[in-house]
């Protein structure tokens, strides 16, 4: 049998977790090395698709194809763990889809939902309100044992931070982005931006460097925001101020901790 066409999130990722369980139970990583990956499993995979409709688009490309293949695992295997009165995992899930193989030429994300029974928590990866996908999903892992925290990293607050400006300021379309570059950040967008349109080479954000002073940059931008007020941006190359309106508040980044939760080894 042969994975179904555009779904390759679901048997890299169920590599990707094999892999993780291997090295936990054979004593190659330690849990707690194993919470870090998934920690930022979870983290990059609610970073891609958030509130939007399109998660199953978003699954197919780029980073999520692990990201999102790993955590789907991953809650197939802390409820199958937690519910199965024999000791099951998802293994057992993948062993059953395997032996499926003279009979069925492909198998796809209906199958393995199947092999898991109604109820699954990995379902809401799959088709949870997009309004409500981490609401739930965070419920699910606290229901499972999960404790985690909010640590969002300096890099985590700079691309809070552009990413909120360019949102505020490119409202026609276009390509928006930054990059950083050896000691400073370039905006580089275009299209209609505003007094963000074209590469600007910046110097500081309400004047943190953001680089070296991100908390101070997130944390002066998110205050002006709450206040309708513009973000004052200088530019690196001739000092000049830019002013970017902002009348959305700008939340603080998500970035997953996860500090308990379930034995990943297997007996």
């Amino acid at each position: 049998a042969r994975p179904t066409e555009g779904t390759p999130w679901l048997h890299e990722g169920g590599a990707e977790y094999m892999a993780l369980i291997g090295a936990v139970t054979t004593g190659r990583m330690t849990e707690a090395k194993a919470r870090e990956s998934l920690s930022e499993r979870l983290t990059a995979w609610r970073r891609r698709v958030g509130a939007r409709p399109s998660a199953a688009e978003r699954k197919a490309s780029g980073s999520a194809v692990c990201d999102c293949g790993v955590v789907v695992q991953w809650l197939a295997d802390m409820d199958l763990r937690r519910v199965s009165r024999a000791p099951l995992s998802v293994f057992d899930v993948w062993k059953t889809l395997i032996d499926r193989a003279d009979r069925t030429p492909e198998y796809g994300p209906a199958d393995f939902l199947a092999a898991l029974g109604p109820g699954s928590a990995a379902a809401l990866l799959f088709d949870a309100p997009a309004e409500s996908r981490w609401t739930e999903i965070e419920a699910r892992l606290t229901g499972f044992g999960v404790r985690w925290e909010n640590r969002p990293s300096d890099q985590n607050l700079v691309v809070a931070t552009l990413s909120h400006l360019n949102g505020q300021a490119c409202t026609a379309g276009g390509s928006t982005g930054f990059y950083i570059r050896e000691g400073y950040v370039l905006l580089a967008n275009e299209g209609a931006c505003g007094p963000l349109t074209g590469e600007i080479p910046l110097k500081t954000i309400e004047g943190f460097d953001p680089l070296t002073a991100a908390p101070g940059a997130f944390a002066a931008a998110q205050a002006r925001c709450a206040a309708s007020e513009p973000v004052r941006l200088v530019r690196r190359d001739n000092d000049a101020v830019i002013e970017v309106p902002c009348g959305k508040p700008l939340a603080p980044p998500i970035a997953y901790a996860i500090t308990e939760a379930p034995t990943l080894a297997l007996n």
